[in-house]
């Protein structure tokens, strides 16, 4: 009989970061190279306060590092450490908040270990959630089913 697999959810990979006070401040001090080699960075390119990224787009995931699409097309690794997640701006009735809070709801529902699940603390998420998932729904069948 096969063994059941473990979820592993990466919380960096498709979202966007940027690089933290400290090293905007001094961008010298950055780490960023082109190869992972084992937990170490090899290739380390040299940042200056035109070329570090204002923001980066994490595209994979790996120990303490993460690797994010360069301006050029590049594909370039930094330590977690460094980044910070980029609060990107919202609109009135953005439905990424409320996806972003059903996407912990499900982690929570299915990656937390049986000792440390609370079936009250599930029914305690899901009450919040649910209202506003029906919200959303009615507004986007709004603009979906055409006028008669």
């Amino acid at each position: 009989m096969s063994k059941k697999r473990e979820l592993e959810f990466k919380p960096y990979i498709g979202r966007f970061f940027q690089f933290s006070s400290r090293i905007r401040m001094s961008p010298e001090k950055a780490i960023i190279g082109k190869t992972l080699y084992g937990n170490s960075l090899k290739h380390l390119l040299c940042q200056t306060k035109e070329t570090l990224p204002n923001s980066v787009f994490i595209i994979a995931e790996k120990r303490n590092h993460v690797r994010f699409l360069s301006g050029d097309s590049d594909h370039l690794w930094v330590p977690k450490t460094q980044l910070v997640p980029l609060k990107l701006p919202t609109f009135e009735g953005n439905p990424l908040i409320l996806l972003e809070e059903f996407r912990k709801f499900l982690v929570y529902c299915t990656d937390t270990k049986l000792k440390d699940f609370s079936t009250d603390e599930m029914v305690r998420q899901a009450i919040k959630l649910l209202p506003q998932l029906d919200a959303l729904i009615d507004n986007q069948r709004v603009k979906i089913i055409p006028d008669d």
